[in-house]
């Protein structure tokens, strides 16, 4: 981004929103390994307990106690893979400064969906949406950045107010 070599750019936050990809697949994997584990102990755990149900309340209580820490314990790993929002946001950066307004739209949407408190990411999409002749939008976005205590220029605010309603 800053040898303004905006193409470049793009490929390299895409391929890093692909190696986040991938190491959160391989996070979930070996969440799934150890979950398997986990189960097979649990599994062992309920036959230890069936076969000490009538020779010893403390010993069962100590398993029992140890089964529900490891049912506790189970894994999620089926979580979906979220790029983080200032990656997107520079990846929108990069297609805005490359003249491409519907993928930068895009990613600064993406953006805002993966952490809705992101100033920067609103205020750029409020640029957007005056260049695109979208005054509500622009005025939503304005007041989510805003909201959120980013900074918002006080030209765009105004170059806003005095679009037409569309």
């Amino acid at each position: 981004m800053n040898l303004k070599r905006y193409g470049s750019a793009i490929q390299a936050y895409k391929g890093c929103i692909n190696a986040l990809a991938r190491l959160h697949a391989l996070e979930e994997s070996s969440k799934f390994q150890v979950d398997k584990m986990r189960e097979e102990e649990i599994r062992e755990l309920r036959v230890e307990i069936n076969q000490v149900k009538a020779v010893s309340p403390l010993k069962r209580e100590v398993l029992d106690q140890r089964l529900h820490a490891l049912e506790s314990q189970r894994a999620d790993y089926r979580a979906d893979f979220h790029p983080p929002a200032f990656v997107l946001l520079a990846l929108g950066s990069a297609y805005f400064r490359n003249g491409e307004l519907a993928p930068a739209e895009e990613q600064w949407e993406a953006a805002v969906t993966a952490d809705p408190k992101y100033g920067e990411a609103h205020n750029n999409l409020a640029v957007v949406y005056m260049m695109t002749r979208r005054k509500k939008e622009a005025e939503e976005a304005i007041k989510a950045a805003e909201k959120s205590g980013f900074r918002v220029n006080p030209q765009l605010k105004e170059d806003v107010r005095r679009m037409a309603t569309s």
